[in-house]
């Protein structure tokens, strides 16, 4: 059996694909280099059939930066399976790039994949009839797939579906977290990787209407057990030495007890490498967010979205039982206390949000002058597929009013000002682990 080729596709021209980001719906940036998050998806997938003792090839096209051409170039000739993975924001270029690979290699066999195909795949067979998509969560099915296209035909795995009335429905999760082994980044260029990331958990219980997340991993959330957990993250300090890991959790702080014990688990492990990690300001308080400092937490990404008291109300962000001084309240607090603690807090705030007017989008400014995030992230709303959106009209708010504000917004912030001690500290300590690595 030849080997498996498990492919991140080359971003379009002039652009970076983040097929990971959105919770695997996808983002593009605008720009070569450009964010990315690394293919964890498919690195568990590689994983997956590593453990099984099957051969297993990945190419990463945009950590490598490969054009359409040198992607083909890199796919070897003959019979075998290339798994393409896809998002919903990168899916016009993924299909345009399949066609080109289907032509090149036509005795390969394509397969596209993507956790949040169910939502989007349907448009995929609109323009390329007859590709076989998977359809689920990659990692858990990938073993299925494979094995049968060792038998002989794809169509003996059930979630492989060539049809576009059976590609439809929710994301229905397919396995056990805890089943899965650790991801196989050395299998990727991840020595190009600016940082690795790893999972606690999948999916999210909050119904926020704009958040893809819920979408592109499912619900009800889902965890390993934190020692999993702190033991991957001190194994990637010592396999694959980064200046930063990023826990991808959507909200790992809606489970409190969880991530005090992830926190004091990375602690007895000794972790020095800074990490970060994201939540909803509601969750968080001030001894959670200390002993996170203490386990190595260096940046907290706070998922604020907007002062905007309708909008919150209407895209249903606010708790049971909170309303909109409350949280913007609880806010404030948190990023207060991250300053305290040595926390680089980074709020994200949304616009282009349908609902939204100049008033609200000057309370969001206002809030976030007072609160004095480290850093601030503003992200233009995105529709995608499988969204219940609420009955709003379009933002009545100009482009050039909305530029001006989103410049206010990002101007709110304050660089978080570190001691020359701990500046000093912090390079010894990556002298040293410098050192140690190289023997």
């Amino acid at each position: 059996m030849n080997p498996v080729i498990l492919l991140n596709p080359p971003s379009p021209p002039g652009m970076t694909a983040n097929r990971e980001g959105s919770g695997g719906m996808g983002v593009l940036v605008h720009g070569p280099g450009g964010f990315f998050y690394p293919p964890q998806t498919l690195a568990y997938a590689g994983a997956v059939l590593l453990r099984e003792g099957l051969p297993v090839e990945a190419v990463d096209a945009v950590a490598e930066g490969l054009t359409y051409d040198q992607a083909v170039s890199r796919m070897p000739e003959g019979e075998r399976l290339i798994i393409c993975h896809a998002s919903a924001k990168t899916l016009e270029h993924d299909l345009e790039f399949c066609r080109v690979l289907a032509v090149a290699r036509p005795d390969a066999m394509l397969l596209l994949a993507g956790t949040a195909l169910v939502y989007f795949g349907a448009d995929a067979f609109a323009v390329f009839p007859g590709l076989p998509l998977l359809r689920g969560e990659v990692p858990y099915l990938v073993l299925e797939v494979v094995r049968a296209w060792a038998r002989g035909s794809l169509d003996d795995a059930p979630t492989v579906v060539r049809a576009r009335d059976a590609i439809a429905g929710i994301l229905t999760p397919a396995g056990n977290p805890d089943s899965l082994p650790r991801p196989a980044w050395d299998l990727f260029p991840h020595y190009r990787y600016p940082f690795l990331t790893f999972q606690g958990s999948w999916g999210c219980d909050h119904r926020c209407r704009y958040c893809p997340y819920v979408l592109g991993m499912g619900r009800p959330r889902r965890s390993r057990s934190p020692e999993k957990v702190a033991d991957e993250l001190a194994w990637l300090e010592r396999e694959f030495p980064k200046p930063r890991y990023m826990l991808r959790d959507p909200a790992p702080a809606a489970d409190r007890e969880w991530l005090l014990t992830l926190a004091r688990e990375i602690r007895k492990r000794g972790v020095r490498t800074p990490w970060e990690c994201e939540s909803r300001p509601e969750h968080l308080d001030v001894e959670l967010l200390r002993e996170l400092h203490r386990a190595g937490c260096s940046v907290m990404k706070l998922g604020v979205e907007s002062a905007d008291g309708d909008l919150l109300q209407a895209w249903d962000r606010l708790l049971p039982g909170w309303d909109t001084r409350r949280y913007l309240d609880h806010a404030t607090g948190v990023i207060h206390a991250c300053r305290d603690l040595g926390i680089a807090c980074r709020a994200f705030v949304m616009t282009g949000l349908p609902g939204e007017t100049e008033e609200g989008l000057q309370a969001t400014v206002g809030f976030l002058k007072v609160a004095g995030p480290a850093l601030v992230s503003v992200k233009r709303f995105a529709r995608y597929p499988g969204q219940s959106l609420p009955p709003l009209s379009p933002s009545p708010v100009e482009a050039h009013t909305l530029e001006r504000i989103e410049s206010e917004m990002l101007s709110a912030a304050r660089p978080l000002r570190v001691s020359l001690l701990r500046q000093a500290r912090g390079r010894v300590g990556k002298l040293v682990r410098r050192m140690l690595l190289r023997g």
